[in-house]
């Protein structure tokens, strides 16, 4: 389903950037896991993304199902709403920033927690 792809999109571009920020540009990288687990007598699906990426600051924690929160750096915003005479739109593309939140917890009576 195509919000399962945005969410699984949104996640791994989080946890891209994150391990990035932590480990720096020229870095031998950890890897970022992907687990999806079920099993023959579970009706559930879990998928679990796992990075070394430094995780979210505990101040702001109950902020991240925010929409539009982030936790990029401000400059990487600025791009993305500054405008030129000849364009309306920034021609970046930027990792981060401005995402459209994770409004999946009402979506088919799942849930999305971050642990």
């Amino acid at each position: 389903p195509d919000h399962l792809h945005y969410i699984l999109l949104e996640l791994l571009k989080n946890a891209l950037r994150a391990t990035v920020e932590t480990h720096g540009i020229d870095a031998d990288y950890p890897p970022v896991e992907v687990i999806i687990a079920d099993g023959k007598e579970n009706e559930d699906v879990v998928i679990k993304v796992a990075d070394e990426g430094g995780g979210i600051p505990r101040s702001v924690i109950k902020k991240i199902w925010s929409y539009l929160f982030t936790t990029a750096d401000p400059s990487i915003q600025e791009g993305l709403v500054a405008f030129s005479g000849e364009v309306d739109h920034s021609t970046d593309s930027p990792l981060a920033g401005l995402g459209y939140g994770l409004l999946f917890p009402g979506l088919m009576h799942g849930t999305l927690a971050a642990i």
